[in-house]
């Protein structure tokens, strides 16, 4: 359920926003780097190693670099 409430949690976000152009982007850094633009965003502000993909499995989504 868990699994389910993340997933749905990224699809729906702001679903209007996305474009095909940022929609790639994301899926090229993620393949480059293992983060989304919006974790390295987060991780530069919180100054952690920040990826929300952890929160599925129960694990802390930012932890000190």
């Amino acid at each position: 359920m868990r699994i389910l409430i993340t997933t749905l949690f990224f699809i729906l976000t702001s679903c209007s926003s996305y474009t095909v152009a940022s929609l790639s982007s994301n899926i090229i850094t993620y393949n480059a780097t293992g983060k989304t633009n919006a974790d390295h965003v987060i991780s530069m502000l919180v100054q952690k190693d920040c990826k929300m993909f952890r929160a599925i499995k129960d694990k802390e989504v930012c932890v000190v670099k």
